[in-house]
């Protein structure tokens, strides 16, 4: 189902996709329920494959759960995270909240998926992420934030920029005729500019997308591009001096929010607990 295919699951498995449908086969009799509709263009997932994948994910979870559980007993510190995490977030969260976690829990697994904030609720809500770390994130009925901060957006440009020294907030209408880069589609800092724009009437055109802040940093390091980032995104930058940080005239890009958001009713692992203490400390 998360591979969309047989042969793309099979691939993901290191299967034949012969072997694979085979199995699915006998899972489907041993059920007693089909789990996927077959046709000359592929399979589709019935009713009963969703309900069947949300128990696997959950059993998934509780196992691990229970290795994390049994394991702090032995004091061994050991179990697994997952992290979902919104990219703009990845230097403060390795530098400071990873660093210090780490130092305690040496044998603790840390799985770091960097991905949009839609992404990061989706992964969170199916329990395929423990915890998850997201800029203005849709709501949804699984997740559970767990703590929130205002993190306003910025206009991110390089130290000679004619923007750089300006001592009050910009106005979007002064960036219209700026080269600009943006996230791509999907993405909460992409979706923030949308509707900045539209409330203000202006037309943010992107002249580069990309999936990666680190590319939008390169982009405006080199001067081809202007950017939009929250000030933990480029601290680093910032420090170093090769970009600079600009405050926005926009009520969107003030209202920017990053949450710390987990599955609701989930029990989480002591190891869980601990790095989510760590993120509150260091980001929030």
């Amino acid at each position: 189902m998360d591979a969309g295919s047989i042969r793309g699951g099979a691939d993901r498995l290191g299967l034949e996709a012969s072997v694979l449908s085979r199995q699915i086969q006998t899972l489907e009799r041993e059920l007693g329920v089909q789990l996927f509709l077959r046709s000359a263009r592929g399979v589709t997932p019935t009713d009963a494959a969703a309900v069947l994948l949300s128990y696997a994910r959950t059993a998934q979870s509780n196992a691990n759960l229970l290795k994390a559980q049994l394991e702090e007993l032995t004091s061994a510190k050991r179990g697994l995270i997952r992290l979902a995490v919104a990219e703009g977030f990845i230097e403060p969260l390795v530098e400071y909240v990873l660093r210090d976690f780490n130092q305690a829990h040496e044998k603790v697994e840390v799985t770091l998926t960097l991905v949009s904030s839609v992404e990061a609720v989706r992964m969170v809500a199916e329990d395929t992420a423990d915890i998850g770390l997201a800029i203005n994130p849709p709501p949804a009925e699984q997740v559970l934030v767990r703590n929130r901060r205002a993190r306003p957006t910025r206009l991110v440009v390089w130290p000679e920029h004619r923007l750089a020294s300006c001592k009050t907030a910009v106005p979007l209408n002064e960036l219209l005729h700026e080269p600009l880069a943006l996230m791509s589609p999907g993405y909460g800092l992409r979706q923030m500019a949308q509707l900045a724009g539209y409330v203000e009437r202006a037309s943010l055109r992107p002249k580069y997308m990309t999936s990666s802040v680190a590319a939008l940093k390169l982009l405006v390091r080199n001067q081809l591009a202007v950017t939009f980032m929250s000030d933990a995104a480029v601290e680093s930058d910032v420090r170093r001096g090769e970009l600079k940080t600009v405050p926005l005239e926009n009520a969107v890009f003030n209202a920017t929010e990053v949450q710390l958001i987990v599955k609701s009713g989930k029990t989480l692992s002591s190891a869980s607990q601990t790095l989510m203490a760590y993120i509150d400390q260091h980001i929030f």
